[in-house]
């Protein structure tokens, strides 16, 4: 078997793994350098390449640095948010369906209510039981003023609802890391 020496050991190449960290490279103009990035355990190592001296290495450190902290970090958007809430009483979907702007009920097709309002823009089902779920909002504040809409419409129906048990339930958004992922 193949084997490596390092400071004085023997250490069979079958014990080794090549684990790859995660890097980034930096150039910086002046003084014309390469420096990169490694960060493992939650250390950071700079590594400067083709510089003239320490001298130069440290202003090209500070450089990099300090383009590094005014770099925007990331920001996430929220895509979109789903609620749930109870209206606490029984509904009677076809009265519903007939009477509301924007509701389509085919009990065939799907055992609910949907119904759409235009601010904020969002899509509901709406279920015999009293319970609903609220989609397409992007932030908690327009799913609540949205699931609050839906009651009002329903409750000038002439159903004693009341507005009850308004959860979170699932929360999508995206982010541009702005480099490649690579999911092997």
């Amino acid at each position: 078997t193949e084997s490596t020496r390092e400071e004085g050991w023997t250490l069979p190449l079958c014990w080794s793994a090549h684990r790859p960290l995660p890097r980034l490279l930096h150039r910086v103009p002046r003084p014309s350098l390469s420096l990169r990035l490694a960060a493992a355990y939650g250390v950071v190592r700079i590594m400067a390449d083709g510089g003239a001296g320490s001298s130069s290495a440290d202003a090209a450190v500070a450089i990099a640095e300090q383009q590094l902290d005014t770099a925007a970090a990331p920001r996430p958007t929220l895509q979109n948010l789903v609620a749930t809430c109870n209206l606490t009483v029984e509904l009677d979907l076809k009265t519903i369906a007939l009477h509301a702007r924007n509701a389509e009920y085919n009990p065939k097709r799907f055992s609910a209510v949907i119904m759409r309002i235009r601010e904020p823009k969002t899509t509901a089902l709406i279920f015999k039981s009293g319970k609903m779920v609220v989609t397409g909002a992007k932030s908690e504040e327009q799913a609540r003023n949205a699931a609050r809409k839906y009651a009002r419409i329903i409750q000038k129906l002439d159903f004693p609802i009341h507005f009850t048990d308004f959860k979170i339930q699932n929360i999508v958004g995206s982010v541009d890391v702005r480099f490649p992922i690579r999911l092997e």
